[in-house]
This record gives C-alpha cells, structure tokens and sequence, in this order.
C-alpha cells in the first residue's frame, strides 16, 4: 500500500513539474514582454517629453530672435530720423549761406 501511495506521489509530482516546466516559461515570457513593452512606452514617453522641451527652448530663442530684430529695426528707425533731422539741418544752414 506504501509503494502504492509512493508511486503515485511521485508520478503526481512529475506531473506538477511538467506542468510547471511548460507554463513557467510562459509566464516568464509573458512577464518579459510586459517589462519590455512598459520600457518602450516610457522611452517613447521620454522622447515625447524631450521634443516638446526642445519645442518650447525654439520657441523661446525665436522669440528672443524677435525681440532683438524689432529694437534692432527701432535703432534704424531712430538713426534715420536723426540723419533726416541732421540732413535737414544742414540743408537750411546752406541754403542761408
């Protein structure tokens, strides 16, 4: 009756370890695939929080390009007029001499 009990506990048991050994490596698969997969998603993620960085810092500089070139335009239109003003002035100095 030992022998018995014996041999199907352990045929039980081989059972059990084929039924592990089949499924384990799925599971790990399965687990391989979802850590993969979150890693990919937060790359992307990181990627997608880059460019809009790099999007904004663009922006920024192009606005400060702006900023320059109209009190760059405003100095030109400052030198002008004061050229106009001196042309003008000159030209009334001469035509009274």
């Amino acid at each position: 009756m030992i022998n018995v009990l014996l041999t199907i506990t352990t045929i039980a048991l081989f059972f059990a370890a084929m039924y592990a050994y089949a499924y384990g490596f799925e599971y790990l698969e399965n687990l391989k695939e979802r850590r993969l997969l979150k890693e990919r998603i937060k790359k992307e993620a990181d990627f997608a929080q880059q460019k809009l960085l790099k999007a904004q810092l663009r922006q920024e500089k192009i606005k400060q390009l702006k900023k320059r070139s109209d009190e760059i335009k405003q100095e030109f239109a400052r030198l002008a007029e004061f050229r106009n003003k001196v042309f003008k002035t000159n030209n009334s100095d001469n035509i009274m001499a």
